[in-house]
């Protein structure tokens, strides 16, 4: 499992939202460019995943593909977990599609049952909003990135037959009870720099200027 890194997210998120402390919107350090299915997967076998989102040693989501069909559950079904996972939905089993700039609303009606919906995933990013509870009863909004790429002799149908379901990243907001805005967030790597540039320009701002003239 990778290190959090934590004091990296939270310079992130200072960078991408250029406000207060606490409006901590972190990308996830634990899940980067997770391949769900590959296309080399045969369309009966059973393929099973899971990831911990936050860091904190206990998986938050997981998601199953038998044949046809793509399976996500809570993972609060096993005594060992205390969290809850909810998935956000349109219709009871049916999972939602979010689209970039959109609010994925702590409030909003949710569900912890696990889906079969193969219609969710679409060619192209695809976009998950969920919630997650750390075990106090206080829910974290995010958002799973999906890349998929369906089988151009059924382009319209997920089928594990040359499908391939990337999970690219999870943005979640650290402070609980908070709704959050599916959009793009920089890697910590690049809000080093970001942070870097700007702390280097306020220096050259307030350095006193000297100049000597030769007589």
């Amino acid at each position: 499992m990778k290190k959090s890194l934590g004091s990296l997210s939270a310079i992130a998120a200072l960078c991408a939202t250029a406000g207060p402390v606490d409006a901590a919107v972190v990308v996830s350090t634990t899940i980067n460019n997770e391949v769900i299915i590959s296309t080399g997967t045969t369309p009966l076998d059973y393929v099973g995943s899971s990831y911990d989102i936050n860091g904190d040693g206990e998986d938050d989501i997981e998601f199953f593909s038998n044949s046809a069909l793509m399976e996500l559950n809570h993972l609060n079904h096993n005594s060992s977990n205390t969290q809850r996972t909810l998935y956000m939905t349109s219709s009871p089993n049916n999972l939602r599609n979010f689209s970039f700039g959109e609010l994925v609303d702590v409030n909003a009606s949710t569900s912890t049952y696990a889906f079969d919906e193969p219609n969710f995933f679409q060619n192209g990013t695809v976009y998950m909003g969920f919630l997650f509870d750390t075990g106090s009863g206080n829910y974290h909004a995010g958002f799973l990135e999906f890349e998929v790429s369906l089988d151009n002799s059924d382009p319209g149908v997920f089928d594990k037959s040359g499908d391939s379901v990337t999970l690219v990243s999870a943005t979640w907001e650290t402070l609980s009870n908070t709704s959050i805005t599916v959009a793009s967030v920089p890697e910590p790597s690049t809000a080093l720099l970001t942070l870097g540039g700007l702390a280097g320009a306020a220096f050259l701002r307030r350095r006193p200027l000297n100049v000597t003239i030769s007589q």
